[in-house]
């Protein structure tokens, strides 16, 4: 075949190619202006979802600052001349004055509680409901801080705030008497490794647990478990002695003291560190 040929036929092949997508363009124009569209809104509903998730998480992170804030306060005298010297915004973080540590832990839990019930599916909304759980364990209202517990732990993403509820959750049912459900709890959290998961603090609540029910042997393993896979953390020297406390002791380890001052004490420290910010 002559080259002239060749070319001839190269050239018709490319008219034709062209000639088939123009007729395919013509006949799928419809089609093809209603995919454009739909992507366009698509577009244009992606940008607007990202503008409103970051303009909400801004506003439940300033909601939650304003809390902290609150909780950074300090508590000052009632007395009117003492008042008046602590007036200034600058001294009291927010403005606001409170003369005792109820007050100041009341107006701190409502503020958590706004930013829950304001913007319960952020990560701002979940923290703000966790502490308000913990502030309401301090006031003495373990129904209502079991409630936002529960709720953190079933909508709350597996993150830090979800275990410290669990471990909150297991403060109210040793506060409240169910110490089986409490060393469930506690014996199921001491098996996790997560990085931010304080286990040390974990097992030495659970040997207190234990201690509480009156199973000596599990108490004392549970100690020792700190003092060997722990030895340094702060709970090393406590878990020491409590093993030698329960050694020195001569009962048949089914008769413990159930809520002695030393207990009632950890379980306070407890409750105000899982109160903290």
């Amino acid at each position: 075949m002559k080259r002239s040929e060749r070319k001839h036929l190269k050239t018709n092949e490319v008219a034709s190619t062209i000639v088939r997508v123009t007729n395919f363009l013509e006949n799928r124009a419809r089609e093809i202006r209603f995919v454009a569209v739909a992507l366009g809104i698509i577009l244009v509903g992606l940008s607007g979802y990202i503008y409103w998730q970051d303009r909400l998480n801004t506003e439940s992170s300033e909601l939650l600052a304003e809390a902290m804030a609150v909780m950074r306060t300090p508590v000052i005298a009632s007395t009117d001349e003492e008042k008046e010297e602590l007036e200034s915004p600058q001294l009291t973080l927010n403005g606001d004055i409170y003369s005792s540590e109820h007050e100041k832990l009341e107006a701190a839990m409502l503020k958590f509680l706004a930013t829950a019930e304001a913007y319960p599916s952020t990560q701002a909304g979940i923290a703000g409901r966790y502490h308000a759980a913990a502030i309401l364990a301090l006031l003495e209202r373990p129904e209502d801080a079991e409630q936002h517990y529960q709720y953190v732990i079933e909508h709350g993403a597996e993150d830090v705030y979800h275990r410290m509820a669990v471990m909150g959750l297991a403060e109210l049912q040793i506060i409240t008497g169910d110490h089986d459900q409490a060393i469930d709890t506690l014996n199921s959290l001491s098996l996790k490794e997560e990085a931010d998961l304080p286990v040390d603090a974990v097992l030495m609540r659970l040997g207190q647990a234990y201690e509480m029910a009156g199973m000596r042997s599990d108490a004392l393993t549970t100690y020792e478990r700190v003092s060997s896979e722990f030895p340094e953390s702060p709970y090393s020297e406590d878990a020491n002695r409590e093993m030698r406390r329960l050694g020195q002791d001569g009962s048949d380890g089914n008769e413990l003291s159930v809520g002695t001052e030393e207990d009632r004490s950890f379980s306070e420290e407890s409750e105000a560190s899982l109160a903290q910010p």
